[in-house]
């Protein structure tokens, strides 16, 4: 299944940016839907400018940080203490032999860990409305973050990644006859 979009982002031409409150440039959400679904917490994470002592870590944590985007919701909860266990390592990096702040270089698990729940969603949301506009908002914020704090690029959210979830998420509904009751369309009115 192709997903053709139902929401097309504008030109790059067209795009505007604003200076979020930690100075960190972002697409202005007045140029289409985006910021609606998914929002930055700080969690006191840091950018590394240098990261090289980071890289290590990082690349431990790439198959954790894919466990928090595309997995059930059970693995997303070992990977998060995963990453939280790596987070400790980097502070502890940090304190003994870098001379860093605390936070700096660390993962930011819990804005990660929402935008695998919002990922869920936006299978959803290609299935029942057709509409890619969840997926694009999500796709920028992991990447707003990989740019902001020089993380790898290859945590970033790939369009080929989420059409095999979405694939993956149609043949696993077809085999369930349960109804989803929690979505809003499935939903009875009150008598």
């Amino acid at each position: 299944m192709d997903l053709a979009p139902a929401y097309l982002a504008p030109p790059v031409g067209l795009r505007h940016k604003i200076t979020t409150d930690e100075g960190f440039s972002r697409r202005d959400p007045r140029d289409g839907p985006y910021g609606v679904f998914i929002s930055h917490v700080n969690e006191g994470v840091y950018r590394a400018i240098d990261t090289g002592p980071y890289e290590h870590l990082w690349n431990q944590s790439t198959i954790f940080i894919m466990s928090l985007l595309w997995e059930s919701n059970d693995q997303r909860e070992w990977a998060k203490k995963q990453l939280i266990s790596i987070n400790t390592a980097i502070d502890r990096q940090n304190e003994t032999k870098l001379n860093h702040p605390p936070g700096t270089g660390c993962i930011e698990v819990h804005n990660l860990h929402r935008a695998g729940i919002q990922l869920d969603l936006a299978v959803r949301d290609v299935k029942f409305y057709r509409s890619t506009a969840r997926y694009e908002d999500v796709r920028d914020f992991v990447w707003e973050r990989i740019q902001n704090r020089n993380y790898p690029e290859s945590w970033a959210i790939t369009r080929r990644q989420f059409q095999l979830h979405v694939t993956k998420f149609k043949s696993k509904s077809s085999v369930s006859n349960a109804l989803d009751i929690e979505d809003g369309a499935y939903q009875r009115p009150n008598a």
